[in-house]
């Protein structure tokens, strides 16, 4: 019963974050994160594992030194919302400390040993955008710790079916979401749900405000649905049946239409990334599929290879009918974009120096940058970095940003590890995809700032909690 909970949950945080805007105001990420902690608690206060340093377990050695360097990076980042005296931020971020005298926020030494309270600060520059940030990442975090620590008891949810559900979800809501903004791109129409289209108008954007945020959202479900396709084909392969037999059998079977939809879908998908015009969405997706072949002939998967040039092969072809002038215009365009975004980076750098070792505070970038804003923006508001990494830099500092970054390294090392002992065509399939899905976003980063929309943040490490399962987990196919 509570399993059951616990995956219509995660169903409906799938589906309903991209739908709702990219769930990013608050009322969207905060429900996002309600349902997060309701989900966490439920299946902390009824666990399916009984043994307590079981795989399904926090306590697992791989899983306990993954999450340790994300956990240290949640601590520093609570560290920077801590009150604490003012001679301690002078030693740990001088420029803190500069920027509140500077602001004439500090008291003298008489007036302070008047006042308890006095010349006791933050690190973060922001309480408020510092906690909404917290929260975020917490929630993130939850959602991860509680897939990879997920254990269906029930019959029906054993074995992997459960991923393949949430796999499924991931292909319905990427499906819909291609068809609504391709649709939407060849009316011309400006609509975006009942409201009406202020920026990035004439790409296709689905339900997103940014179109290059929907093509991160769009490769993830790409490469999730490649694993799937694969791992379902993979499972007739594994009966001893060659290429030949193995299409035969999958073209008289039931399923039959349920295998053209997934590839039409692609298909689909693949078309609203091109039709985006989002160049580092276009480039992460060519690199994350390259990553794909490199793990398909690693495992000598020659026919899943074939499948993957197919779709991409159909997908192309039927971009170029379409017309892709726009696209290639867009390209055209890369190095004047290019130079904006370089002066932004460089700044960004220059604002990390100056706070090296705890950061200005999470969350705090937009707050933070004005001073060291480039001439040639203007009155340009700069929210983001457009790079995670960097904006990541200079709100942590070296100390959350190194606890952060390898995370993420740790993660690929033991995922692809991992799946490079598999044999089964579930946990090959899946764990494929997964890892390819994974390496796009983290791509895509490098230009755009993905990890700082809820909806895709949170969709990022469900994906990475589903490839864990499926490459860290037994499955019988």
């Amino acid at each position: 019963m509570f399993s059951l909970i616990i995956l219509i949950g995660l169903i409906i945080l799938i589906i309903g974050a991209p739908l709702a805007v990219g769930s990013v105001y608050t009322i969207t990420y905060s429900a996002i994160e309600i349902i997060v902690f309701s989900l966490l608690l439920l299946h902390i206060c009824f666990p399916r594992s009984p043994v307590p340093n079981s795989k399904f377990s926090i306590l697992n050695s791989k899983l306990f030194f993954l999450l340790l360097p994300i956990f240290l990076f949640l601590l520093i980042a609570l560290l920077q919302i801590v009150p604490i005296p003012l001679s301690v931020i002078k030693v740990v971020s001088p420029s803190t400390a500069a920027l509140y005298e500077k602001l004439g926020l500090t008291l003298n030494t008489q007036h302070a040993t008047r006042n308890t309270f006095a010349n006791i600060f933050l690190l973060s520059l922001s309480l408020y955008s510092s906690t909404i940030a917290i929260l975020k990442w917490f929630a993130y975090v939850g959602v991860f710790i509680l897939i990879t620590t997920f254990n269906p008891p029930e019959k029906k949810l054993k074995d992997g079916n459960w991923l393949k559900i949430i796999s499924i979800a991931f292909f319905v809501i990427g499906f819909a979401e291609a068809i609504y903004g391709l649709y939407l791109y060849l009316n011309h129409s400006d609509s975006l749900l009942w409201f009406t289209r202020i920026y990035y108008k004439g790409f296709v954007d689905g339900t997103y405000i940014n179109k290059n945020h929907l093509a991160g959202f769009m490769n993830m479900c790409i490469f999730i649905s490649i694993g799937f396709l694969t791992s379902y084909i993979g499972s007739y392969r594994k009966k001893g049946y060659r290429l030949k037999e193995t299409f035969l059998l999958i073209l008289t079977t039931k399923k039959t239409i349920f295998i053209y939809l997934i590839i039409f879908g692609l298909l689909t998908m693949i078309l609203a990334v091109i039709f985006s015009n989002s160049r580092m969405g276009q480039f992460s997706l060519i690199a994350g599929s390259i990553f794909l072949c490199i793990l398909y002939t690693v495992k000598r998967l020659k026919n899943f290879l074939f499948i993957l040039i197919f779709i991409f092969c159909m997908a192309t072809a039927w971009g170029i009918w379409k017309g892709v002038e726009p696209v290639i215009e867009r390209w055209n365009a890369t190095d004047a974009d290019f130079i904006g975004r370089n002066d932004v980076w460089k700044s960004t750098l220059k604002m990390s120096r100056d706070f090296p070792i705890l950061g200005t505070g999470l969350g705090t970038y937009e707050l933070a940058f004005p001073p060291f804003k480039p001439e040639k923006i203007g009155v340009g508001i700069v929210d983001h970095a457009h790079n995670d990494y960097l904006e990541m830099l200079s709100e942590v500092g070296w100390a959350g940003f190194v606890c952060w970054l390898s995370f993420f390294f740790m993660y690929l090392y033991f995922t692809i590890s991992a799946w490079i002992q598999k044999q089964g065509a579930f946990s090959r399939g899946m764990g494929a995809g997964g890892i390819a899905a994974t390496i796009a976003t983290l791509i895509h980063s490098l230009a755009d700032f993905n990890l700082q929309i809820p909806a895709n943040a949170l969709l990022l490490f469900i994906v990475m909690a589903i490839t864990w399962q499926a490459v860290h987990t037994s499955f019988s196919t």
